[in-house]
Parts: structure tokens; sequence; C-alpha cells
């Protein structure tokens, strides 16, 4: 560096040189926990060798997010109950290492599947993601995620996602030793501040009152169905949709938006249709204070 007065070199002060070291060394130690959550949820879902061979991470918009897609990658949706919705991307290598030591506990190595990926694939590699999430979830900046449904396209991603700002995450992996190469990229919403934060206790509470009688559309979710075109064409009054029998026991409740809310099973109250909300961890949208369904903790049908 040059003083611009007298145009001599300086030297970086002691305050600088640790604040640009402790920079350093705090991406280092992030980089240092992924890289040992990932080999180790690799190894504990599927007995797979994964090492994070490069990171990456930058803010950018949803649009910006979707058009870096490259290919025809697995994409998985990923949900949390009250930061919205983000995505994971999987490129081909990585997506055929996991599907294949799930299935024959091995890798076959070589050029990867250019097949298009299928609902089955999403299932099969969920867990090594859940997995992941609940190993390093500070680091990957992913506590409180969990891996939902294939997003079967890109445009699905900016159908099913509000527009916002994303923090991107990418890291390149090396397969089994180096049997390949492969990349995994986690797109989550950037954290907003809570608004109320700074707001006076009695000012909140003001502002909540006229609130209460407000009205909140909810949608349930009793069961997601994946057909063909062709099928759904098909149609009619009277056709029948098969569902699992466990359906009415994992409903979702989302909000008019399609955030997730909380999970239901579904019964009866007063002799109408009605769901119960399960007691999850981070609902924080409607209170269940109690097992038994009450008139503000249930949807009549």
């Amino acid at each position: 560096m040059v003083d611009r007065l007298s145009g001599q070199p300086t030297t970086p002060s002691v305050l600088a040189k640790k604040l640009r070291k402790d920079g350093t060394a705090q991406q280092a130690d992030t980089t240092s926990l992924v890289r040992r959550a990932v080999a180790k949820a690799a190894d504990q879902t599927y007995g797979l060798m994964l090492e994070v061979s490069q990171a990456k991470s930058e803010t950018m918009t949803l649009d910006q997010a979707v058009s870096d897609i490259q290919g025809t990658p697995l994409l998985i949706e990923l949900v949390h109950l009250t930061k919205g919705q983000g995505f994971a991307v999987l490129d081909a290598a990585l997506q055929t290492a996991l599907v294949q030591q799930a299935t024959i506990s091995k890798t076959t190595g070589g050029a990867p599947d250019d097949r298009p990926a299928t609902l089955t694939d999403a299932r099969l590699v969920a867990p090594f993601l859940n997995s992941l999430f609940a190993l390093g979830p500070t680091a990957l900046g992913a506590e409180g995620y969990s891996a939902q449904d294939m997003l079967a396209s890109p445009r699905m991603i900016s159908l099913r996602l509000p527009a916002g700002d994303f923090c991107v995450h990418r890291y390149g992996l090396s397969i089994a030793g180096g049997q390949g190469e492969g990349q995994l990229t986690l797109v989550m919403p950037v954290a907003q501040p809570d608004p109320t934060q700074d707001v006076p206790i009695t000012a909140r509470q003001t502002l909540s009152e006229p609130l209460q009688d407000a009205h909140v559309e909810l949608s349930v979710v009793l069961h997601r169905v994946s057909w063909p075109l062709s099928k759904l064409r098909a149609l009619e009054v009277g056709s029948h949709v098969p569902i699992p029998r466990h359906a009415p026991q994992s409903l979702e409740v989302r909000s008019v938006t399609g955030g997730l809310i909380g999970t239901a099973d579904l019964g009866m109250l007063d002799g109408q249709k009605a769901i119960r909300l399960h007691r999850d961890k981070d609902l924080n949208v409607v209170s269940a204070r109690s097992a038994s369904p009450t008139p503000e903790s249930v949807a009549a049908d």
C-alpha cells in the first residue's frame, strides 16, 4: 500500500491484518465443517465416499439462480416451516452415484446416466440431503430445512418459489475416491430481518390487535400424485385417484402462497371432516395447546 500524501509505502495495520486473518479463518472453518458434514452424511446414509473439493457461495435473485441451471439435473424442493422454500440441484454424476449406492451398494464409475431424473431418484437422494442438513445445518445455512418434492424442471422452480434474493452454495465433489466428479448446489432464501424486532412491546401489541379478526386462507394437501398429461386429460367425473393408506395421517397444511405451515392428520369433529395439527417443533402460526382438536385448531370441510 502507498501513502496518498507522502507517496511512501505503508505497512498494513495490526488491526487490518487481524481482520483479514479472522475472515479467512472463519471461511476456512465453515468449509471444513461442510466438508465433514458431506462426507459423514454420504457415509452414514449409503456408505458412499464423497469429498468436497471446491466450495463457493454467493447471493443472487431467483431468476439468476434458475438461469444458472445447466442440462437436466435432479431438482428437489427444500422446505422450511418459517423461512420458506429453496431447492437443491444434483448433477448427473452425483445423482447416479447416490442412486447406485442406494440400490446396488456400489458405484460402477464411468459415464453417468443420461436418462431424465425420476421421482424414485428423488426419494433415494432425499435421505442423504436430510442427513446432511442435520449434521451441518449452520455451516450450510440449512437449519430446519428438509428435502420434499422433486421439481420437474427449472420452470417449476419459478412457479413454486416466491421471487427474492437467495443464497447459492455450490460444492464440487470427488466421488468414490476419485472415480468421478459431481456437483451439489443448495439454494435457500436469504434470511429476512424480523420487522418487529426493534418495535417496543406495547406498540407491537397495539399493531397486532386489529389483525386478530383477519381471515387467513389455508390449503390442506391430502396427497400428491404425478401423472402423464394424457392421463390427466382423461380425468372425468367418477374417475378414481389412488391414495395411500397413510395419506390421512400425513396431511400438509399450507398458506395461500404455498408455504408449509405444518402437518396434520384427518379426523372427525361434530360430525364434520376436520384436521388435527401435529406438534411440529417449528410450528408458530397456529397454536396446538392440547392433544384434542379445538375450534381454533381444526379446519372443517
